[in-house]
């Protein structure tokens, strides 16, 4: 939108320069392409046109025929040439940042592989580990991680509280029990959220929980699908059916 708005307001001026000039007695750019007798849309876009072209290899027949436009082109060109440069500054930075990382990425799981192998590690054990490593880094790379922003150290334990608060109280609500501690006992609800709730990231096969385990914390699912198995004795003779609920 703002390279649209620029090449607008461009286009303009170099028309006004034409317009102004046409009364004097230098030839202005107007006069040299014979266009007098257009109307003023096709002018404007003759003009839209020139300011494209500088900003781009692209040509036309229209250019400067007097001091004014002269100068004006210089001006232009000048602008264009700051503008074309930092462009391709940053876009050679972004790059060579994305390669750099990328080129890490690959570094630290050649040393993870290196380590699995040197400690004998199973394949499936292996295949298991990396597998939740690229989707953990995926994940990291779509969503910005706490971790990743400095400056929520610099908040002030209220505000990080606040903060807290805000974001794991949408996964409480859903409950019932604690939906009404919501309603009725907000200030309980904040010391609970900041307090007592942490975010723990589970890979594909892995255990939560066992059956006669002591029970001292409560999982909500954020994202991903939990599966509960179930032995159930049915007769004396130990046979057992495997339940399974999504």
């Amino acid at each position: 939108f703002f390279i649209v708005l620029l090449n607008h307001v461009i286009a303009c001026l170099w028309y006004l320069i034409g317009k102004e000039t046409l009364d004097s007695e230098m030839v202005n750019w107007i006069q040299e392409g014979k266009y007098e007798d257009e109307d003023q849309t096709y002018k404007y876009f003759t003009s839209l046109h020139w300011a494209l072209t500088q900003f781009t290899p692209a040509s036309m027949n229209v250019s400067a025929t007097n001091v004014y436009e002269r100068i004006f082109s210089i001006a232009v060109l000048f602008f264009a040439m700051v503008a074309f440069s930092s462009i391709v500054g940053g876009v050679t930075a972004s790059m060579t940042q994305l390669q750099n990382l990328r080129s890490n990425h690959m570094k630290q799981f050649w040393i993870l592989r290196r380590y699995l192998k040197q400690n004998g590690v199973g394949k499936e054990l292996q295949f298991r580990i990396e597998k939740f490593l690229e989707y953990q880094t995926a994940k990291e790379a779509e969503h910005v991680q706490p971790a990743m922003v400095a400056h929520l150290a610099k908040l002030s334990q209220p505000l990080k509280n606040e903060l807290q608060y805000t974001i794991m109280v949408q996964w409480l609500r859903g409950h019932p029990f604690f939906s009404k501690i919501c309603t009725h006992m907000p200030s309980f609800m904040h010391k609970l959220c900041s307090t007592a709730i942490k975010e723990k990231v589970l890979g594909s096969g892995d255990i939560v929980f066992e059956a006669g385990e002591e029970c001292n914390q409560v999982y909500f699912l954020s994202a991903g699908l939990i599966l509960e198995y179930t032995h159930i004795r049915e007769t004396a003779e130990t046979s057992n059916r495997l339940h399974s609920k999504q």
